[in-house]
């Protein structure tokens, strides 16, 4: 019976089929399966629709983003599967506000068996190997270690980071989780940063430019990693077009009153 694996794992492409695809073409080996944590399930056409990976079998969860109507979710918010004696457990993890910290998903993780929890929603990769006897929280001691990762995103990394994927390997029923980046150089990932925050601040301005809007473009753009000089500027040429674009509706609105 075999007992060595080598799975995928990919997380929040968010329209980036061109991701998915380059993640294959620097691949050495041919994953056993590909684990999608969400966001946005639609890209999976970029496996399911190519004659190369036609039998590759591919488990997915739905993501927050997958539950807006547009693309109904075909997949669960967590799922399990079992790979040779090993039970890892999926989820996208808005659900379980991984954001805020990782215990309430661990801790349902545990109580559910499970050897290997791995979440996205945060687009940053993650690592943490937890021993039998670590106390998560909630009067909960794990009775077995429990490796939890986060691939990070392949569609819109958080803070400059290059887009990522996670490989699983296992061997003999231990699992190691290590994580791998696409071939792109330092300047294309703050332009794409740059992208995220241009929409980003439409987002905000689109609701008013309040003042808790603008303390979190300032916090973007502070935080952001950019180190680019003319990206900066056009971070903050975004900004000032926000800020200009906002005030003119509130003229509007305000003249619409008078």
């Amino acid at each position: 019976m075999n007992r060595n694996f080598d799975l995928l794992i990919v997380s929040d492409t968010h329209g980036r089929t061109d991701s998915i695809k380059q993640v294959f073409t620097q691949l050495n080996f041919r994953p056993w399966a590909v684990l999608f944590l969400g966001d946005c399930l639609r890209d999976l056409v970029a496996i399911t629709s190519d004659p190369r990976y036609g039998e590759l079998s591919v488990y997915s969860v739905a993501g927050n983003c997958d539950k807006f109507g547009f693309f109904p979710p075909d997949a669960p918010n967590v799922r399990t599967v079992m790979v040779g004696e090993l039970k890892i457990l999926m989820m996208h993890g808005d659900t379980f506000s991984v954001k805020r910290g990782l215990g309430e998903a661990q801790r349902y993780a545990a109580a559910q068996g499970a050897d290997v929890l791995l979440y996205g929603h945060t687009h940053a990769p993650y690592i943490e190997r937890l021993a039998a006897g670590d106390y998560i929280g909630g009067g909960v001691t794990l009775t077995k270690p429990l490796l939890v990762a986060n691939p990070g995103s392949l569609g819109e990394p958080r803070y400059g980071q290059d887009p990522s994927f996670g490989v699983l390997t296992v061997r003999d029923g231990q699992a190691l989780f290590s994580h791998g980046v696409l071939n792109n150089s330092k300047r294309a990932a703050e332009q794409r940063l740059l992208g995220v925050l241009r929409r980003r601040f439409s987002r905000l301005c689109n609701v008013g430019l309040t003042t808790t809007n603008a303390a979190r473009i300032d916090r973007s753009i502070r935080e952001s990693g950019i180190e680019d000089q003319r990206l900066m500027a056009g971070a903050s040429s975004v900004r000032s077009a926000c800020i200009a674009s906002s005030a003119a509706r509130a003229a509007s609105a305000a003249n619409s009153c008078s």
